[in-house]
């Protein structure tokens, strides 16, 4: 469904779909090196998802798998991406962050602390890149509360009204069409 929507505002891109479990770190690298026929002028680490509870009651083997995708998998797919592209004109890396990258909420510490990596990391990376004078450019995408099933998993349930716990936030439709997307209120680049 998603190649089809794509094609219909742009047949000229070539759409290819991977499915992949990148909790899995064996995945992680057999994901990239699959796409190593491919040039690749955008990269996207979004995977992740997140945990609403007490640091004293939260569930240690989903904290872990929530560790792993948001910080282990982004990390290293970062690493491969800026290795073989840094040099490479017109290139970018966009890390998918959160507000709760840039403060802390609440009942979801851990999942802050994950995002403050993501965020520290690639900003972090960024600055390298323009040291060094690679072509490259890291960027850290941090919206505020968007509308997809995070809510859900991060709360264990199977329904879950953003209405009710948001008093603003975004569909995931809205944010994708956005060039440039705020952190809170800001891209940082």
């Amino acid at each position: 469904m998603l190649k089809k929507e794509i094609l219909e505002e742009r047949p000229d891109v070539d759409v290819v779909i991977r499915s992949t479990d990148v909790s899995v770190s064996e995945n992680v690298y057999r994901l990239y090196e699959g796409l190593r026929d491919y040039e690749i002028e955008t990269w996207v680490n979004n995977a992740g998802f997140g945990n609403y509870d007490s640091v004293a009651d939260q569930d240690l083997g989903k904290i872990g798998a929530m560790l792993h995708l948001n910080i282990e998998a982004l990390t290293i797919l970062s690493s491969l991406f800026v290795r073989d592209y840094k040099d490479v004109d017109g290139t970018q890396l966009i890390n998918v962050s959160s507000c709760g990258g840039y403060t802390i909420v609440p009942m979801a510490v851990t999942y802050c602390a994950a995002k403050f990596y993501v965020s520290t990391f690639t900003e972090g990376l960024a600055w390298e890149l323009k040291e060094t004078g690679a072509k490259m450019k890291a960027k850290v995408l941090a919206p505020a509360a968007t509308k997809t099933e995070f809510g859900m998993v991060a709360n264990n349930v199977s329904e879950y009204d953003y209405d009710k716990s948001f008093g603003t936030y975004h569909t995931g439709k809205q944010m994708a069409g956005r060039s440039a997307i705020p952190i809170c209120g800001k891209l940082i680049t």
